[in-house]
């Protein structure tokens, strides 16, 4: 593969990824801190903060993203460490398995656009 081609290849994954990651990302952070004149404001933020619903929204997101974050790392480290330094039945196959939250989600979008998008389906069902 030449040089040239790669460049070109990066230049298209970079354009791919402002267009549809960082340009949305953009829009939302000006539409909390730039208000209706165009002047940058913290207005939005701070009636935000003081909202107890969402500041209670808030903790509790930040509590679950704890709390999962740890009992991942509290089941998985010893199981790591017991794949890694001992020989036991199965062990390909528990390793296969791992694996499988990696793999699955395009499989699952692809039969929620058949289902939708599919012949016998629901936009056409819809349609008729």
């Amino acid at each position: 593969m030449s040089q040239g081609f790669a460049r070109l290849v990066f230049a298209f994954t970079a354009a791919f990824f402002a267009a549809f990651f960082v340009w949305p990302i953009l829009q939302i952070l000006k539409g909390g801190f730039v208000d209706a004149d165009g002047n940058l404001t913290i207005s939005y933020l701070i009636a935000l903060l003081q909202d107890p619903v969402y500041l209670r929204g808030l903790g509790n997101s930040f509590l679950l993203a704890c709390a999962t974050t740890s009992i991942a790392f509290l089941v998985s480290l010893p199981l790591a460490f017991i794949a890694d330094r001992y020989q036991f039945p199965f062990k390909v196959a528990l390793s296969s398995v791992v694996l499988i939250p990696m793999i699955l989600p395009p499989f699952v979008g692809a039969i929620g656009i058949k289902q939708i998008f599919g012949q016998y389906d629901a936009l056409n069902a819809a349609i008729s």
